[in-house]
């Protein structure tokens, strides 16, 4: 499995200047080796970040999984990857909040991703810390978003588990320990290994995103065995997002 950091800038910053200024100051500080960052600006800003961007790839924040027609304000698949999309987020935790984003779209989103050649970055996790029903809302979630995805599609999924209750824009928000982190992260792969086998399952990348920073980057990767990150207030300040990308 592949290790990502995946910069998830929502909408953010608010010009093209900044968006500009902040890929630079990133890769400044970016190796060569560090070939699995992944940047994700507003869509708006894709075609001009592509003809700067060096050391990271490009992703964009959300996708409609229609080719085309009369879809008011949604962006397809296949113009995302003609503005220079490696990567996709889909069902993130406010498309799922502010746009009632359920788990059947999702997957139809991740079939069009997955069919366009790009990799769909796919978010799942709880709504509150101590739903005692974590596993089976886990379960649902999983089974329904890789509805379909083939075996030999499978390693070109990356899953995040995102609980909501941990990320610092929910109200009383909680910080997520790391053995707890491990034990979601153990199911998960449990889950997958069952479903598609222990081959298919281990080719898969497992991420975390909730309030990640450079302060607990290294616990949630030593302990709770994560491959990475989706970050996201702390990829706008790009010393913290290059500390992530070291750890």
């Amino acid at each position: 499995m592949e290790k990502y950091i995946i910069a998830n800038w929502k909408m953010n910053p608010d010009d093209l200047v900044k968006a500009k200024s902040l890929l630079a100051s990133v890769e400044i500080g970016l190796t060569d080796n560090d070939k699995k960052v992944v940047i994700c600006p507003p869509v708006i800003f894709l075609r001009d970040l592509r003809q700067i961007v060096n050391k990271c790839q490009l992703g964009a924040q959300n996708a409609y999984f229609e080719k085309q027609g009369a879809f008011t304000g949604e962006i397809s698949v296949g113009m995302l990857k003609d503005a220079g999309c490696d990567y996709v987020i889909l069902g993130h935790s406010e498309r799922r909040q502010y746009f009632g984003e359920a788990d059947g779209a999702v997957n139809k989103k991740v079939l069009a991703v997955l069919a366009s050649g790009m990799r769909p970055v796919v978010c799942l996790g709880e709504q509150e810390r101590q739903a005692e029903n974590i596993g089976e809302i886990l379960k649902k979630q999983l089974t329904t978003i890789l509805s379909g995805v083939a075996k030999q599609k499978l390693k070109e999924v990356v899953l995040v588990y995102e609980p909501i209750w941990a990320i610092s824009t929910t109200p009383n928000s909680q910080p997520c320990l790391p053995d707890d982190a491990l034990t979601v992260y153990l199911f998960l792969r449990k889950m997958l290994i069952q479903t598609y086998g222990q081959g298919a399952a281990d080719k898969i990348s497992i991420l975390y995103g909730g309030s990640v920073g450079a302060k607990n980057a290294a616990d949630y990767i030593q302990i709770s065995q994560f491959n990475g990150f989706l970050v996201g207030s702390a990829s706008l300040k790009s010393e913290e997002f290059i500390k992530i990308v070291k750890i």
